[in-house]
């Protein structure tokens, strides 16, 4: 699953549409950002190892992942989850 694919998490979205950042946060969110992370290894290797070395900035990027989707209104679109 890249970071795009992850919109298919119907269970994520989900928590992201009908919770705070800071539930959603509590939740599934960050494994599924970090399993997106890790697989976009493949084709992004050094954006992906500086997010997952360093837990502020992972925590950061889970913050701007929900943003995003949150803004997206759980519509279908190329982007994040």
């Amino acid at each position: 699953m890249s970071l795009w694919q992850t919109r298919g998490d119907s269970d994520v979205k989900e928590q992201i549409n009908k919770n705070t950042k800071e539930q959603a946060i509590a939740g599934d969110l960050p494994e599924t950002v970090k399993k997106s992370v890790v697989n976009a290894m493949k084709s992004h290797q050094d954006l992906a190892r500086a997010v997952l070395k360093d837990s502020q900035t992972m925590e950061e990027f889970i913050s701007v992942i929900f943003d995003v989707v949150k803004e997206q209104k759980g519509e279908s679109t190329n982007t994040v989850l």
